[in-house]
């Protein structure tokens, strides 16, 4: 029994998709390359004002849930009220949001249940870190 076999030209098949391939793998590049170099955004230095705030809030003791949350909103309230003119302090949510103070009332969004509440498992720490990212990335 004999057996045949041809062998195909090295360059008989298109090059067309090992080119598109090639060009698609350059483009992937150019895309990670131009991407790097990007600048990135810097983040405007905070004010001595924003500083002092923080500390306060850092100052907050946690051990009493109610007590935490309620100063929690008291010092971030003062400083909405001290940056915007506004008179933060005394707002309702609704009117908060209508001052487009969104991240604000989240924070104080937070404070609320456990504020009022006969008792909440809601641990202050959280809202604290949030209150503290609102005060440090104000503009």
């Amino acid at each position: 029994m004999t057996v045949h076999v041809t062998l195909q030209e090295p360059l008989s098949f298109s090059l067309w998709p090992l080119l598109f391939m090639l060009a698609l793998l350059i483009a992937c590049g150019w895309a990670l390359v131009r991407q790097r170099k990007a600048p990135a955004e810097k983040q405007a230095p905070m004010t001595r004002q924003q500083t002092d705030y923080l500390l306060l809030l850092r100052a907050v003791d946690l051990d009493d849930n109610r007590l935490a949350h309620q100063r929690i909103s008291e010092i971030i309230r003062a400083f909405a009220a001290e940056k915007t003119g506004l008179a933060a302090d005394a707002m309702t949510l609704y009117e908060l949001r209508a001052h487009h103070l969104d991240r604000l009332a989240e924070v104080i969004t937070l404070c609320y249940e456990p504020e009022f509440a006969a008792f909440s498992g809601r641990d202050a720490y959280p809202t604290l870190k949030k209150a503290e990212e609102v005060i440090a990335t104000w503009h």
